[in-house]
């Protein structure tokens, strides 16, 4: 009798085990997958402020476009009015399929083949970015000054002094975010491999 007895107490602890490993299972991934979208939010802050940047200003552009005279600088200010509405629409939308992962609901090898994805497009489109925001620099003083009924003669150094200090400035710092952006997405895939081992 007592031999049954403890073999029914070594049953229920042994259930009791089994629960308590899959809460601590649960637990972890839970704790892995906040600390991996934590991770990527600090990404997500500066593209919703940038997105909120370029619709500004692209609505400014739409408001004032009867404005520009010059029929050439009318074709740039609609190609830089689709860019800045579609580039940021697509970049939220990458990082949105990275952040969107259930760790809990799919293995680890899908998750990984998901984040990968997006992180290679992401990161491609980022590339595109800072070539559109050359091209953005380039149209944007022109554009403003036919907007506002000004002369390009009245800043006769922009081209040779302040365009080219512009630029340098401007790939110093882009060449910042692409490299946070990409310490950062490699923290996160490194958290999300943490889940295989």
């Amino acid at each position: 009798m007592e031999l049954e007895e403890m073999q029914k107490a070594w049953s229920a602890l042994s259930k009791k085990a089994e629960h308590q490993e899959k809460l601590t299972n649960q637990i972890i991934e839970k704790m892995t997958e906040e600390k991996y979208k934590s991770r990527l939010n600090r990404i997500g802050y500066w593209e919703y402020g940038g997105t909120l940047i370029s619709y500004l200003g692209a609505f400014y552009v739409i408001a004032r476009f009867s404005e520009i005279d010059n029929p050439y600088l009318q074709v740039f200010a609609l190609v830089a009015i689709a860019l800045t509405l579609v580039l940021p629409i697509i970049s939220l939308t990458l990082l949105s399929g990275m952040s969107s992962l259930n760790i809990s609901t799919k293995s680890y090898s899908e998750n990984l083949r998901i984040y990968l994805h997006h992180k290679i497009k992401f990161q491609r489109l980022q590339q595109v970015s800072v070539v559109y925001g050359l091209y953005l620099m380039i149209v944007s003083l022109p554009l403003m000054m036919d907007i506002m009924g000004k002369d390009m003669s009245m800043f006769p150094n922009y081209w040779s002094v302040v365009f080219p200090l512009a630029v340098i400035v401007f790939l110093a710092f882009a060449c910042w975010v692409i490299r946070y952006y990409n310490r950062t997405l490699n923290i996160a895939g490194s958290i999300l491999s943490e889940i295989d081992n």
